[in-house]
């Protein structure tokens, strides 16, 4: 996996009760204490429109800071 940074865009599926995943899209605002580990970030979702928390190995870099 790429390294990610604050501004990055990153996807990250979503289960559903149905069997599928929903896919979410939001920007990396910065790393969290949360776990106290440096693989959590912070990540303001698109589709929900609030921040979220998500730990690095459920993200996958969509774009680049600036691109």
């Amino acid at each position: 996996m790429n390294k990610l940074n604050k501004g990055d865009i990153v996807k990250w599926d979503v289960p559903h009760a149905l069997g599928h995943n929903d896919e979410n899209r939001g920007i990396i605002m910065g790393k969290t204490m949360y776990g106290l580990s440096d693989d959590w970030f912070r990540i303001f979702s698109f589709s929900e429109g609030r921040e979220t928390i998500h730990h690095t190995s459920y993200l996958i870099k969509v774009e680049d800071e600036g691109a």
